[in-house]
Parts: structure tokens; C-alpha cells; sequence
């Protein structure tokens, strides 16, 4: 398709056309008992797109997804690319205020759901007006209520192609949002053009090709042609934004993307798929996922042939020395990719893991990265600041201005993201990476807010006072920790504490463990001395 000068644009749904026309035969995603091919899959979503459009989603409109991973997912991303619509993700795992909010701040128009959350869907419709379209996506072994109100996602893919209209006004400038729950507290929005994502985070059609990205939309079906037949496992929730553009990277490079069909990490499942579908590239979240993936492997020595596995990467959370090791030692000659981005900055690439002992990773030198200071300035050699981007950057954050402000800056006449990380540049202009500079923890890839969590746990009648903090894990890189100072009216237990933040959190934000104290060290104006919290929370 193509905007009203008959030229394609670099809409992400114009692009993967250009793609569906060169290869329409090639496979382009697997899942379950699903495997559509590139044409069957842009067919798809165009039949989707026109069902949206006749039920009055139009450009600019704000569409949620909150499902789990599934060939409806891809479709409707897609269909909503092609239209204008703006994209937003749902956490699955929300409980219903969680899911008020997020539809709320969204102001979201329309709801592709899970049928598992048609309950909550229907609550939803009557206390967000502005939602007035809803489809609903059953697997074969749901059962059918007569009180889902939603257009039954089957239908909604099965009826005719105004090619004309779903294609009217595409452009790069069409926009998507995309929530996070990192260093901003309450999940935000982050504003992204659809041009601006695929440069910045989706690898601009040259992620694996020589001459890198492209300059012109209609580049891309011919680079989809030449791309080699390689299989990418997303293991990740497509709610997740890493994930998100993982698979876009795949499908907009003319590749076979495979989805995960188990609602749970599953390693056993996922060597199977590396097995049964001949997986080029694994991408997961670091040790939470390592961790079971290799216990799987040698637990089950020489059950799967997994010689097809070219390229393990990770992101979201680091993988830590002795994981990697391990893996090496199962695939001698893997490559191990570790992915550096934010939801704030897309991919700021890969970097070299080995530090020596200081910092996580060393950036090499490049224009679009910088390490700039408290004072809004640019480090010089030996520097410590912020690490921060500039290039194809997201908008903003959704009706945040004051917030947009604080972390896209102008600085030598440039526009910059600050990433959050810690960064010191050395005198080679590389970077030396330390970690967020932030109060989030990050427990097998969910980013987790502590003052969230605090005011949950403040809230339990046994508590007068708490603080949540983060301790090392091996499991999940960080676990959520509570040190709570009780009313001393009744002993609190771990399983009670989560029993009752579990009716206002989702689960994976749950306090992991509980320290009870006599009183929360804080200093005279208030303020928690963290230095004694986190002593404490080791004990």
C-alpha cells in the first residue's frame, strides 16, 4: 500500500506490505497450530483493519491489547499500524484498578482481549466511556458466553478489504504508545512516530544486513528477498515492549517468527520449539529465564538436536557471567548478544561485557551517544553522568509535559534522551556503563516501581510504617523486598502481606520477602535512610 502518492511510507504497515508482496509465500509467524505465511498474515490484518474502521476506529484513535502472546496479537498490531490507530500494550497481569488506570490514561477507543478477561472487559466498558469497540480473541477450547459483548475476533477477520480506505492518509508520522512501568513511577506512555521507532528500535530494515538501514520504504521487500532463512523464538510477552520489537525486527526482515503458545515460562516447551522449528536466534530476559533454560539442558542431556541455534540474545535484565559461561559450554560456537535500550530511547545496541570488574558493559564510541551531567552539560573523559541518546526519539511521554521535559533535553543544539543509565566516558569516547540511576527494580524483566509497591503494603492494617527495596537474586536478578514496622496488634506474615497486596498488584510486584523491624530508619526530615534498608533487607 502507499499514501495518496501512490509511494509507500515508512508506516511499520506500509513496510511489512512491501514485504508480504515480495515473499508472500515465505512463512512468516508460528504459533500453536498456526503458521501463516506473509501474505496470508498481511491478509489478515487488513481484513481486521477494515473491521476497525467500520466500527468507527479511526486515525489517531488509541487501541489497547491485553492478551497473551498469540497470532491475534501480530494480526492486530498490524491492522492497527495500517490504519492510523495508535497502538497501546496492557499488562495482562493487572487487577482491575490497575486496568482502569492504564484504559483511562490511555483514553482508549477500542480493546483486542483475551477471552479469558471478557469479565473484566465487560466491567470495564461501563466504567470507560470513551471505550466503544471491543474484540474478542477465543482459542478453540474456550467456551462461548452469551454475555461477551465483543465482536467475536473471528468475524472480524473474515469479512471484506476496502483496500482504499485502510490504506488512506499511512505516514510515518502515524504514532504508537507504548507503557512502562521503568523510571517513571506509574505506568507512563511513551509517544513513539512509527518512523522514529523503526530507525531508533526496530533496526531500520538493516539489523542483519551489511549496508544497514534503509533510506527509501520501498528498499525493504527486496532486502526481505536476500535475507537468509533464519527462525526467531520470542519467548517474551508481546506486552512487553522489547519483545514487541524483537518480533517486529523479524517480520519486517522476511524472517519466520515463532511465539511461544504456554501461558508460563516454559523451558522444556521452548527447546522443543528450538527443536521442532529449527531456531536460528533465542531472545529472552536475563538469568530469570536462563536459569531454567539450562537447568532444562542438563537435566535432559542430549533430549533435543538444538544444532540450528545460532545466536542467543537477552534483554530487559542482565545475564549474569556464570549463566553465559554455561551456555557456551552447551553451544560452543553461540553467539550471546546482550540488548541495551529503553522503552524512552529504543536500541542503544550491544556493548562489551567484559569490564574488568567495573561497570556492566563498555559502550564503543558513537555519535549518537553521549554521557551528559547534573548540570546538563557534556561529560569530558573521566566524567561521570548519564548516558543518553539522540537520533530518531520518541515524542514524549503521553500527557506528561513536565516529565517530557525532565528527560528529553536540549544540549548543544541537539535533542537528547537520558537513559537513566550511569555512564562514565572514558578517554577513548566509549562508554562505561554502571547501571539505573533510579528507584526501580527489575525481577525477572518486570520493572517494578518500590513507591507502588510501598503505599500497597502501607496500606495493610498491621502496618504503620514501610519501606521497598530490591536484594540481589539468583532466580530473578532482583527480588522486592518489604521492611515493614508493625502496629504490633498482630504478627505479619509474608503470605499474608502478598494474600493482600495481591487484590491491588499485579502478582509479579508482590514483596518476595518481608523484614519486620521495630522502626523504619529514616532521617529527621523524613526520608529513609536506604543504606540501612538495604542492610536490612539482607538479613
Amino acid at each position: 500500500m502507499a499514501d495518496k502518492t501512490g509511494q509507500p511510507t515508512f508506516n511499520i504497515g506500509d513496510l511489512f506490505d512491501e514485504i508480504a508482496t515480495a515473499i508472500p509465500e515465505r512463512p512468516a509467524l508460528v504459533w500453536s497450530d498456526d503458521c501463516l505465511s506473509y501474505g496470508e498474515l498481511a491478509d489478515r490484518s487488513d481484513r481486521l483493519a477494515n473491521t476497525l474502521l467500520k466500527h468507527g476506529v479511526k486515525r489517531g484513535d488509541r487501541v489497547g491489547f491485553y492478551l497473551h502472546n498469540c497470532t491475534a496479537y501480530i494480526v492486530g498490531l498490524l491492522a492497527t499500524f495500517k490504519i492510523g490507530a495508535i497502538y497501546f500494550n496492557i499488562n495482562y497481569r493487572y487487577v482491575a484498578d490497575e486496568l482502569n488506570q492504564i484504559v483511562a490514561d490511555a483514553g482508549a477507543r477500542a480493546l483486542v482481549h483475551g477471552a479469558e478477561f471478557a469479565d473484566s472487559v465487560s466491567l470495564l466498558r461501563k466504567q470507560c466511556p470513551n471505550l466503544a469497540v471491543t474484540v474478542s480473541v477465543y482459542q478453540p477450547e474456550d467456551p462461548r458466553p452469551d454475555t461477551d459483548d465483543s465482536i467475536d475476533y473471528d468475524y472480524a477477520t473474515s469479512g471484506e478489504i476496502d483496500h482504499e480506505a485502510i490504506s488512506s492518509g499511512r505516514s510515518g508520522d502515524d504514532q504508537l504508545l507504548i507503557y512502562t512501568g521503568g523510571t517513571t513511577g506509574q505506568p507512563k506512555g511513551v509517544l513513539w512516530t512509527q518512523e522514529d521507532l523503526f530507525f531508533a528500535a526496530l533496526g531500520g530494515g538493516g539489523q542483519m544486513h551489511p549496508e544497514g538501514p534503509i533510506t527509501k520504504p520501498e528498499q525493504i521487500g527486496e532486502r526481505a528477498k536476500s535475507s537468509p532463512p533464519v527462525a526467531i523464538l520470542a519467548t517474551s510477552p508481546l506486552m512487553h515492549g522489547a519483545a514487541m520489537w524483537g518480533s517486529l525486527i523479524a517480520l519486517l526482515g522476511g524472517l519466520k517468527l515463532v511465539l511461544t503458545d504456554t501461558h508460563k515460562f516454559d523451558a522444556e516447551a521452548i527447546w522443543g520449539l528450538v527443536e521442532s522449528e529449527r531456531i536460528t536466534a533465542l531472545s529472552t530476559t536475563g538469568d530469570a529465564m536462563a536459569a531454567p533454560l539450562l537447568e532444562a539442558l542438563e537435566a535432559n542431556p542430549g533430549r533435543w538436536s538444538l544444532d540450528s541455534l545460532m545466536v542467543k540474545s537477552w534483554g530487559g535484565a542482565p545475564m549474569t557471567e556464570s549463566f553465559r559461561n554455561r551456555f557456551r559450554d552447551h553451544f560452543p560456537h553461540i553467539q550471546l548478544l546482550s540488548g541495551l535500550g529503553s522503552t524512552e530511547s529504543g536500541q542503544s545496541g550491544s556493548g562489551n561485557l567484559d569490564t574488568g570488574g567495573d561497570g556492566f558493559m563498555i559502550m564503543a564510541p558513537r555519535e549518537d551517544l553521549a554521557v551528559i551531567k547534573d548540570d546538563r552539560n557534556m561529560a569530558e573523559p573521566g566524567e561521570m553522568g548519564i548516558m543518553a541518546r539522540t537520533g530518531h526519539l520518541p515524542q514524549g511521554y503521553w500527557n506528561d509535559p513536565e516529565k517530557t521535559a525532565e528527560t528529553f533535553i536540549m544540549v548543544d543544539g541537539k535533542r537528547w534522551v537520558l537513559t537513566g543509565d550511569s555512564a562514565k566516558l572514558e578517554p577513548d569516547g566509549s562508554l562505561r556503563l554502571y547501571g539505573r540511576d533510579s528507584n526501580t527494580i527489575n525481577s525477572g524483566g518486570e520493572k517494578i516501581f518500590a513507591e507502588e509497591v510501598e503505599e500497597v503494603v502501607r496500606s495493610h492494617p498491621s502496618v504503620r510504617d514501610a519501606v521497598v527495596t530490591s536484594v540481589a537474586d539468583e532466580r530473578w536478578g532482583q527480588a522486592v523486598v518489604a521492611i515493614a514496622e508493625t502496629t504490633g496488634d498482630d504478627d505479619l506474615e509474608l503470605e499474608d502481606l502478598r494474600m493482600f497486596c495481591g487484590e491491588k498488584l499485579a502478582r509479579y510486584k508482590l514483596p518476595k520477602r518481608l523484614v519486620v523491624v521495630e522502626q523504619i530508619p529514616r532521617t529527621p526530615v523524613g526520608k529513609a535512610k536506604m543504606e540501612e534498608i538495604r542492610h536490612l533487607a539482607k538479613t
